[in-house]
């Protein structure tokens, strides 16, 4: 692998300022979002398909080339899930110069439809690749297996990953780097949340509507859950409140979701799917993200993430601070980054010396013994008779953990972070605000949802009635899609009495569960585990507390079996080791990674 670097020289504001053509059959670190590297694919004369993360941000780009077709000569035609191949072959008939916006997903559609050797491919947003693997990884493998199929390649980011991550797919390929001799750092105002931040975000909301606080705020938390909260407690409207949010995501929220192309509001709630790439135009937005310690899915990494939130609006006045409200994780008895680290790495050596020995076997055993083991780190294909190792997914287990154990488990390692980033403190604030308290678990608008379910259930005005309350039914299973079961399994009177808690309802419902199947036991119990937070991967745990827990819950699910502290093997990775407490040593397990049960 060789690295080169593009010198950026002092005033440039854009890469095509300096040059007119992307650096091929590379991995490009442009340095710097927001300065135009997509542009200079979408101008050129070369036929292009560029691959990006998400539809918001194919959208984006093409409805720019509508509204600005003085500043993009061609046409750019975004390709997703809805879009027919009748619409496509249509585009290229009619096109001058393709220029097509495709999703991961969308990727072999296209190249079914054209020739990959007469067209560019450019990768944008590329350690998306990466920090997406672990819930798209057929999707990003269709990136990874393809691009040499096209006569030229270009994979480009502002934030590459660090090199420990790199994925196996891309080590070889040469390295070009932007070297931009003007840039300033980016400045963060930090608020530590001594409240939580949903308290905090509240107070502050308040503030903006009665106009106490100036600009356009912008919302970057990976939540939809935590939007819809502070939309309800905060009675947010249309008028004032914009949200941005996955096509996939069915839940209503209250707010009709929004694009980044839309009309700019007071309040801005957006999720990961416009992290990266999107483009807000805003000159009064203000960038606030937020860390919340308590939900792992908030956690905003600083050298990927952190730095592309940064740069998405491109106009505004305030660009050079934006603002970090977070709260710490919570998490004790864990295991420290190296700890974990190399025994992830023992389990991956052992997997592959069980593998090796699998090998030497006729290829027909090797398999019907392999599909009977649930390996973390390799992939069994019983159609195809392969065992393939995925030398990825141990570096997404290290880079999450990374992330909730290490870099937000105190502010002294966050702050190392920003330094290795060239994220400069603007501003320190402990914020110890105590607006009205925002339920943590919905319990009143959980509470509120079940009791006007009983209210029109006990109508008796005949068929409207009726149909009122299965349509307030349908809109209740999407916020709670276990509404139903509590419904049928406890009822009315027995939610009231466990109080309305949410974690306490589906515990009932596990337990009420109808046992169908030795294998439907193991998933109700998976099911319970999965509700305590002891078990979350990274834990240790005694193999006294394993026994029993495990004790209680056969119990309470009507399992006649006695516990043994090995049954948590059914359920996790884990490695076993010892504990030095109060003087004496104990046994105990350290949780490693969740097992996936096929429920039947």
């Amino acid at each position: 692998m060789r690295t080169t670097t593009i010198k950026i020289p002092k005033g440039t504001q854009y890469l095509y300022e300096v040059i007119s053509e992307l650096p091929l059959n590379c991995l490009f670190n442009k340095s710097v979002t927001g300065c135009g590297g997509t542009t200079i694919a979408l101008k050129n004369d070369i036929p292009t398909v560029i691959c990006v993360p998400y539809i918001s941000l194919a959208e984006n780009k093409s409805i720019q080339s509508k509204r600005d077709k003085g500043f993009y000569p061609y046409e750019v035609f975004a390709v997703y899930g809805d879009v027919k191949d009748a619409d496509i072959i249509g585009y290229l008939h009619s096109a001058l110069v393709p220029k097509i916006m495709v999703t991961y997903n969308s990727l072999i559609r296209v190249m079914k439809l054209i020739n990959p050797q007469e067209y560019y491919l450019l990768i944008d947003e590329y350690h998306c690749l990466f920090t997406q693997y672990s819930f798209r990884k057929e999707a990003a493998m269709t990136v990874l297996n393809n691009y040499k199929e096209f006569r030229n390649y270009t994979f480009m980011t502002a934030s590459p990953v660090e090199e420990e991550f790199a994925l196996e797919e891309l080590k070889g390929i040469d390295l070009v780097n932007a070297d931009w001799e003007e840039c300033l750092p980016v400045k963060v105002n930090i608020t530590r949340c001594k409240n939580g931040v949903e308290k905090t975000i509240k107070y502050q909301i308040e503030r903006i509507l009665n106009g106490e606080l100036e600009g356009n705020y912008y919302f970057f938390i990976n939540s939809v859950k935590f939007m819809k909260k502070m939309i309800t407690n905060c009675r947010l409207t249309n008028e004032n409140c914009r949200v941005i949010y996955s096509e996939s995501n069915d839940t209503n929220i209250g707010i009709t979701r929004g694009k980044a192309t839309d009309q700019n509001k007071k309040i801005n709630f957006i999720t990961s799917c416009a992290f990266e790439g999107c483009d807000f135009y805003d000159t009064e937005g203000k960038i606030v993200i937020v860390s919340d310690g308590n939900r792992c899915n908030t956690l905003v990494d600083v050298s990927t993430q952190f730095l592309q939130i940064a740069g998405r609006i491109r106009n505004s006045k305030y660009a050079q601070s934006i603002s970090h409200i977070l709260t710490n994780t919570r998490y004790s008895g864990k295991l420290s980054y190296e700890q974990f680290k190399n025994m992830t790495i023992e389990d991956m050596k052992k997997e592959q010396s069980e593998i090796e020995d699998l090998r030497k076997m006729e290829v027909d055993n090797q398999i019907k013994y392999a599909s009977k083991v649930d390996y973390k780190y390799h992939y069994v294909n019983t159609e195809e008779k392969t065992i393939t190792t995925d030398l990825n997914a141990p570096k997404i287990d290290l880079y999450n953990y990374k992330i909730l154990h290490r870099d937000y488990a105190s502010m002294a390692n966050l702050l190392e972070q920003y330094d290795k980033n060239k994220v400069v403190i603007d501003n320190w604030n402990v914020c110890s605000a105590n607006p009205e308290l925002i339920p943590m678990d919905d319990v009143i608008n959980f509470e509120y949802t079940v009791n006007e379910l009983n209210r029109l259930n006990n109508e008796n005005s005949g068929i409207l009635s009726n149909y009122k309350y299965l349509q307030y039914k349908e809109a209740a299973v999407k916020n709670f899609d276990f509404i139903d079961d509590a419904m049928n399994l406890i009822g009315f009177e027995g939610i009231r009495k466990l109080k309305y808690k949410i974690s306490n309802v589906k515990r009932k419902i596990i337990q009420l569960s109808p046992k169908t199947s030795e294998t439907h036991d193991l998933v109700r119990i998976s099911e319970m585990l999965r509700l305590n937070p002891h078990f979350s991967p990274g834990c240790v745990v005694t193999c006294e507390y394993v026994k029993k827990i495990m004790n209680s819950y056969y119990s309470e699910l009507g399992i006649h079996k006695k516990a043994t502290s090995t049954d948590i093997e059914t359920y996790y990775f884990v490695k076993r080791g010892n504990q030095k407490a109060d003087g004496n040593t104990k046994r105990c397990y350290a949780i490693l990674g969740c097992k996936t049960l096929i429920k039947k």
